[in-house]
Parts: C-alpha cells; structure tokens; sequence
C-alpha cells in the first residue's frame, strides 16, 4: 500500500515450516512487482543477502516479518534519493502488542559514523534495519556466519565507507518487541553475541583506543542486560544474585567503571 507505486517486493522464505510459499504465490499471481524466492534454511544473514543478490532496485528497503513501515515511507523519502546515500526514518515501538507512548528515537540525537556505532551501540541507542533505505550500490553483504547482532556488523561495516545520510524526523517504521522471547535460549544468545563481538573486535576495529572503549562498553551492557532480565522475568532473580554476588562481576564492574570514566575524561 505504498503510495510510491514503483517497487517491487521480494519475499524470501528462509526454509519456514508453515504457510509462507501459499501467501508470497498468491501476492505474486495478484501482482508482478512481487517475486518469491525459497532457500533452504540459513538464517537471517543468508535470507538477506539472497534477497539483495536477486534485487532490480536501485534502493534497498529491508523488512522483517514482524515488522512494518508507514505507507508514505517510499514516498517521503525518494525526496532525498539525489542527495544521499542512506534515508532514515524515525521509528515508533510496539511492546507486546502495544505502542509505548513514552519511546523516543534516541539515533536522532548523534552523529552517525563508525565511531558512534562503536561507542553507543545498545547503551545509548539502535537502529532497526528497517528504518533505512539504502542505495544498492553502497550494501555491503550481511555476515552469514553470525546469528545475533546482525544489525550492528552491518552498519559498521556500512559506515565504514562514510557514507551521506540524512533522517527524516517522523516515524515512518513500526518495530516490534515480545518480551516474553527475550528469555528464551539465553546462553545460547550470549554465545552468537559474544562471536559478534568477537568479529568486530578482531576484523572491524583497527584503533586501540575504539577496542578498549568497545570492550568496556559491551561488558556494562551486558551487566544493564542481566538486570533487564530479571525485570521481565521473576524466575531470573536467583540467577541474576548469583551473577551479581559472584566475584567476577563485582571485579569486572569495578574495571569497568574506572575505564568507562579514564576514557571519557580523554
């Protein structure tokens, strides 16, 4: 329902078991800007990048399942298509089926580049995927070997060729949040972040002083992390006084408080 008609929509099943082949044909009978493209099961990485290696368009507009955009989000943008490499929206927050009133877009306050993705990455603020409309020619692939902080490789391996953006200041994207699924699987959620992590410390980051602020950031989000969790789940607090009357958190706090104010006073 875009009112910027020229488009077209390439839905890729990534091996789902239930009915998304019978939808996508039925969409690409009713419209041929739509095509379908069925792949075995390799992720999410693996399910955008086959998308982008079949894409016509001169812009990429990237959308998960759950996920929505405005109608006039095309529209709006392609005012700025001649200017710049990269569109943003702002985007409003639906929590368990319900928008939060109190959300603010916190990207809109910084300067986007790699070093800011480095620094404030999750601790000041995110940026769905589905907030940008890039230009083809700019993507770079998505790592097929991660399962989790997809997003954050991606803009900085993006941001590392300084690319021209520019934000339009209404919510053109719709996110969505289920609580209930951030506890599942933890460990095995900490596993693929921590090889995120690893990734970038190790390929992406070549300045000592980015790894060591790096470091001390990701260790203060994962400790504001633990603490989120107990909040959404009571069953977490025996785990989360365990992990916080351990020894090794109360060392690695410590570490990192001192380091996270070093590092800002420089």
């Amino acid at each position: 329902d875009q009112t910027y008609t020229d488009w077209e929509c390439i839905i890729v099943n990534d091996g789902s078991p239930d009915n998304t082949e019978e939808v996508a044909k039925k969409w690409v009978e009713k419209d041929p800007r739509f095509k379908y493209l069925y792949k075995e099961n390799g992720g999410l990485s693996s399910a955008r990048n086959a998308g982008i290696e079949i894409a016509e368009g001169e812009w990429i507009q990237f959308l998960d399942s759950d996920d929505k955009i405005e109608k006039e989000k095309f529209t709006i943008s392609s005012k700025y298509f001649s200017a710049f490499d990269i569109i943003f929206s702002e985007y409003s927050l639906i929590i368990n089926d319900k928008i939060s009133e109190t959300f603010k877009n916190q990207f809109v306050d910084y300067k986007i580049d790699f070093e800011s993705i480095i620094l404030n990455w999750d601790l000041n603020y995110t940026i769905p995927i589905h907030c940008a409309l890039i230009k083809n020619e700019q993507l770079p692939r998505f790592n097929n070997n991660l399962r989790a902080k997809e997003d954050l490789v991606f803009w900085i391996q993006y941001f590392l060729k300084t690319p021209k953006y520019f934000i339009i200041n209404k919510q053109y994207a719709i996110y969505r949040i289920n609580e209930t699924s951030m506890t599942r699987n933890i460990d095995h959620m900490h596993e693929n972040e921590l090889k995120a992590y690893n990734y970038i410390f190790q390929e992406l980051i070549t300045k000592d002083h980015l790894k060591y602020n790096f470091l001390i950031h990701k260790i203060i989000h994962q400790q504001n992390k633990i603490k989120d969790l107990v909040k959404i789940n009571s069953r977490n607090q025996n785990q989360y006084l365990i992990l916080k009357n351990s020894k090794r958190y109360k060392i690695g706090n410590k570490i990192a408080s001192i380091l996270l104010f070093f590092f800002n006073k420089k």
